[in-house]
């Protein structure tokens, strides 16, 4: 409970924050869409493995896009956060989560959330995203492992990367 205090206090990245990012991400990209309902966004929890989702409420008034907690920390670079943002957007455009019609069977059908956010000027910031979540995410996670619920051990290609190295080393030193 207290080290989140303390992340909260010590980032600027709070609910007004995330509000603004998603209107200027619905500004740069999404000039276009008039939403079906309301579109909220707020924090979700810490995870590994989810960066965002989006949800239609029961009383279909409202869609709620949840971003990871973890983007509060400010070695997060913006464009990560905004992709993020726009990725669900996406979905919501494509009738997922969203009152409007829903354009595709599956949402991740062929590549088309990558195919509409390079439609949509998007395409360095994807770039971008990728090798710096191929580069840098798993450290993260390691690095702030303590604020993430059931965060036991670390991910497993590391510890199998760790093993294999280990084992390297000491057959360096015994001459095998």
């Amino acid at each position: 409970m207290r080290r989140f205090f303390l992340m909260e206090k010590s980032s600027p990245r709070n609910q007004k924050w995330l509000e603004d990012r998603m209107h200027q991400v619905l500004e740069r990209g999404f000039s276009d869409l008039i939403p079906a309902n309301k579109i909220e966004i707020k924090f979700g929890q810490a995870a590994r493995t989810r960066l965002g989702s989006i949800r239609l409420l029961r009383d279909k008034k409202k869609s709620r896009i949840l971003i990871n907690r973890l983007f509060q920390i400010e070695k997060i670079p913006l464009i990560v956060v905004d992709l993020t943002i726009a990725h669900e957007l996406v979905h919501y455009v494509h009738g997922f989560s969203s009152p409007l019609e829903q354009k595709f069977c599956t949402p991740h059908a062929g590549g088309v959330v990558d195919k509409e956010l390079k439609a949509r000027g998007f395409g360095q910031d994807l770039l971008f995203q990728k090798n710096w979540l191929k580069k840098n995410w798993r450290l993260f996670l390691i690095q702030h492992q303590n604020q993430i619920r059931g965060f036991i051990r670390k991910p497993r290609s590391l510890h199998r990367r760790n093993s294999r190295l280990k084992i390297r080393f000491l057959a360096g030193l015994f001459g095998a």
